[in-house]
């Protein structure tokens, strides 16, 4: 959870200040990160607006600077860079904006 930062849509990444991440299963909550994260964002990624209506597939144009954000990440090995959040050692399942 945060807020866009930038997007790159040639590299097909998104970046977001990132204030909040959450593993799954088991529910682990990290708060208050405040960095930056370089996501990259394949072609099959969906973008939904608040209400959960499909902007598009992964219309990176489509997300502002300063807006809010909640990026899924797809299913992954565990590596370090991956824990470490360096740039687009994570790809995006999903990107829902958030009012």
């Amino acid at each position: 959870r945060g807020k866009v930062v930038t997007t790159d849509p040639v590299m097909r990444s998104l970046t977001l200040r990132v204030e909040r991440v959450q593993s799954w299963p088991d529910g682990l909550r990290v708060t208050d990160l405040k960095r930056n994260v370089r996501l990259s964002v394949p072609p099959e990624t969906m973008i939904s607006n608040p209400l959960g209506a499909l902007i598009a597939s992964a219309q990176l144009t489509a997300l502002k600077a300063g807006q809010g954000a909640v990026a899924w990440t797809a299913k992954a090995p565990a590596t370090l860079e991956a824990a470490l959040g360096k740039p687009l050692a994570l790809t995006t399942d999903r990107v829902v904006l958030t009012p």
